[in-house]
């Protein structure tokens, strides 16, 4: 043990005078491995944020680990080894597709595709078709669709009444598994279609909104017609009523029905609280006559 000892102490001593001796090459070795480790860092330490997935690639152990995802969080790995990061939240890409009409019209229609990416086959999707996935994959599935699609109308329905009816077409087809598929693989989910803009030559374009103000002013005129008639039938209606309503009271009335309803009309006029005065005509079949005046007393206010 003391011998063992002894070995170790000298082996210190050794130690100390040998730094103290290269104390300038261990500063610089020291500082290199820290540049170094400082350069690689980014390398080796890989932090993949919310909404994303990592597929591996492996320079001594395969290539790409394809049935291998790297989830939210930090992961280590070897420097020389790379670790692709993948966005697979609901995405949203913009196409701008010439088309052909079926009247021979060609124009630019402007489309964007919302999608999301199977995050189970990002390692497939990475080794198959890489990272432009978009320019390789997506956009021209969709843009041989649109074109078929399209061409099915003239360019003034497309404009006006059957944008809805394309884009569902679209959505349709796009979301069925092998529209997209490579290898029998689907890399992504198609969620929606959208046409944005329609780009017609100006000339088709003005005249194709020309047409629709006149449709719209033939649409007004014809309900101004209805309008018009509807009140013809209104007026109609309510002058055969008046007409029925007089022809009954017509029918009721008689000579003494009149003079009883111009005596009660009388009495209740001169028992009002109105100051005026009544004065009885003898005559036959005349009415009193009644002035406002003064105030009277309800007695002589009554007809005599």
């Amino acid at each position: 043990m003391k011998a063992w000892l002894g070995w170790l102490g000298e082996k210190h001593i050794l130690l100390q005078y040998w730094m103290k001796k290269n104390k300038s090459f261990i500063i610089v070795a020291l500082c290199l491995l820290l540049w170094v480790f400082a350069y690689l860092a980014p390398s080796i330490f890989i932090a993949i944020k919310p909404g994303q997935a990592g597929v591996i690639y492996k320079l001594f152990d395969g290539g790409i680990a394809s049935t291998k995802q790297y989830h939210e969080g930090l992961h280590v790995i070897f420097p020389w080894d790379d670790l692709f990061v993948y966005d697979v939240r609901y995405q949203q890409a913009t196409q701008t597709i010439d088309v052909l009409s079926a009247d021979g019209l060609k124009y630019d229609v402007e489309m964007t595709v919302r999608f999301k990416l199977h995050p189970d086959t990002i390692g497939l999707l990475h080794k198959n078709v890489g990272p432009q996935y978009l320019d390789k994959l997506l956009f021209p599935v969709l843009a041989s669709r649109a074109r078929n699609e399209i061409a099915k109308y003239r360019a003034e329905d497309v404009y006006t009444t059957h944008r809805q009816t394309i884009e569902k077409a679209l959505r349709d087809w796009l979301k069925e598994p092998a529209s997209l598929a490579v290898d029998e693989n689907a890399y992504l989910d198609v969620v929606d279609v959208h046409i944005r803009s329609i780009a017609l030559p100006p000339a088709i374009a003005h005249a194709i909104e020309a047409k629709l103000v006149q449709q719209q002013e033939m649409l007004e005129y014809a309900y101004r017609i209805e309008k018009e008639g509807k009140e013809k039938e209104r007026k109609e209606i309510e002058a055969e009523g008046v007409k029925q309503y007089n022809t009954i009271i017509k029918d009721s009335l008689n000579a003494d029905l009149i003079k009883w309803l111009g005596v009660k009309a009388t009495f209740e006029l001169a028992r009002s609280n109105n100051a005026k005065i009544v004065i009885i005509n003898s005559a036959k079949g005349e009415y009193p006559l009644v002035f406002g005046e003064e105030r009277l007393p309800a007695e002589t206010n009554r007809p005599k």
